[in-house]
């Protein structure tokens, strides 16, 4: 199939393009899950073995093995979604340069951003997916897949999270002796309602709590001795059901986002963060992260700049040195990357700037080193 404007040349190249990621994509997501099991298999065996022989009724057995990797799979492709662009990018070049089909295509009056034109638009397209992936899939999944974690990698089929205090967005204050996101219970809450010029003006307590979404007054936790109080008005009553439609921040699936560290954060949507963000302004993991997410999808054409001028290059030479400079700058980038975002979780650089630096150093660096390649 050929879109308007297509020339064959454009298809031939888009062709050879399409074929290098799909190749990379299994390649490199395979090679990653591979790994990552090896790594945790004694474990991941070791805590089967205790929850089959604890819980039996959960029913699991070596296919939760694999289930648990198909739901982290998305989540993987988020971090290594620009290494198979970049490496798919570098055998589609390498093949076409090998075949010496690309100085023909020079001679024919082309230039060298327009023979590549599919291989920036591949770049474009694994972006673009990792933004939709991350909106909009990952929610959906991240909730099962925590508690597949959980189970498999700490033998955990009922975590525990004990002593929290978090603020709700709105500013409302909670505290829980104990919360079982697995089965969606609390105990021991206190819940300080305040105004938005800071002045507490109430406080909902209870000795429990469940969440049900389909329960007879709705969707919300029913409390065990629940009780209201009004600081102002002195007034106290009998609260048996609060509603998470009135009180979002208390849902089950935000207390389990708002609960997350920083390593967390990175399975998080847009959002979530920017939820996060306008609830907790002065958390700066919350801005480094929202635009960490804005700004890594673009690695993946970044990197195509920075890799491509070294396989682009038409003097003699080893295919292999310059395979690995390439890896070598593209690494540079990606380490500045980690150091400037650590330093704007730390307080030590603003948070946009600091997610935001390397992207401009490199997207710049990575321009100039692409319109000096010589052809």
């Amino acid at each position: 199939m050929k879109f308007p404007g297509m020339h064959r040349l454009d298809a031939y190249v888009a062709k050879t393009c399409v074929g290098s990621f799909i190749v990379c994509f299994f390649f490199i997501m395979g090679l990653t899950i591979v790994f990552d099991l090896l790594l945790r298999l004694d474990s991941i065996l070791k805590h089967l073995y205790e929850i089959q022989t604890r819980h039996p009724e959960l029913g699991f057995g070596y296919h939760t093995i694999f289930e648990f990797y198909i739901y982290l799979a998305p989540f993987i492709f988020m971090l290594v979604g620009p290494f198979i662009t970049v490496t798919a990018a570098m055998f589609a070049v390498t093949r076409l340069m090998g075949s010496n089909e690309i100085g023909p295509m020079l001679f024919c009056g082309r230039s060298i951003s327009r023979i590549l034109l599919p291989v920036f638009l591949m770049g474009l397209f694994s972006a673009g997916l990792m933004v939709v992936v991350r909106e909009y899939v990952l929610p959906d999944l991240l909730t099962v897949k925590d508690d597949l974690w959980d189970a498999l990698n700490e033998g955990k089929v009922d975590r525990v999270e004990n002593d929290i205090i978090t603020e709700l967005p709105g500013g409302n204050t909670l505290f829980l002796d104990e919360l079982r996101p697995t089965r969606n219970e609390m105990e021991g809450m206190r819940l300080y309602l305040q105004e938005p010029n800071g002045h507490v003006h109430g406080l909902v307590m209870a000795t429990s709590g469940t969440w049900f979404e389909d329960g007879d007054r709705g969707a919300g936790w029913y409390l065990v001795q629940g009780r209201t109080t009004n600081f102002t008005s002195k007034i106290a009553s009998d609260l048996p059901f609060l509603s998470t439609d009135a009180n979002p921040g208390l849902h089950p699936e935000s207390l389990r986002k708002q609960l997350k560290d920083r390593r967390g954060l990175l399975d998080l949507s847009y959002s979530d963060l920017a939820r996060m963000v306008r609830a907790h302004p002065a958390v700066n993991a919350y801005t480094v992260y929202l635009h960490y997410h804005i700004t890594y999808p673009l690695a993946n054409l970044i990197l195509l700049l920075l890799a491509l001028p070294f396989g682009l290059r038409f003097e003699r030479g080893s295919k292999t040195e310059r395979i690995f400079f390439a890896l070598v700058i593209c690494g540079a980038y990606l380490v500045t990357d980690s150091v400037t975002r650590n330093m704007g979780t730390g307080g030590f650089l603003h948070p946009v700037i600091a997610s935001w630096f390397p992207t401009v150093l490199f997207g710049s660096l990575g321009a100039v080193m692409y319109d000096s390649v010589r052809t």
